[in-house]
């Protein structure tokens, strides 16, 4: 069985290594801390899902890019602000 690496695969691969390298060198330890790996980690899913439905709107339609994707998020962002400004006390986000 013979093993083929895909370019473009190898290609976000190399990307990858070369920011978290750069990121180590100018920022330093700190950048590489398993708490900063996991705080971005975190951060990375939504982005994902954004990137998500917006190819399949591109793929799907004719064409074009549906912005209503990036639009719903921000709603949902500020939807989600207004309802834990009113139901959260400043207390209780604290602890």
């Amino acid at each position: 069985m013979e093993f083929r690496v895909d370019r473009q695969l190898a290609f976000l691969a190399v990307v990858n290594i070369a920011v978290l390298a750069a990121g180590g060198v100018l920022v330093g330890a700190s950048f590489l801390d398993i708490y900063n790996l996991q705080s971005m980690a975190g951060q990375v899913p939504e982005l994902g899902l954004l990137a998500l439905g917006v190819m399949l709107a591109m793929i799907s339609g004719n064409g074009g890019i549906d912005l209503s994707g990036i639009a719903l998020a921000n709603l949902s962002g500020g939807v989600a602000y207004f309802v834990l400004r009113d139901t959260v006390s400043p207390d209780d986000a604290l602890r």
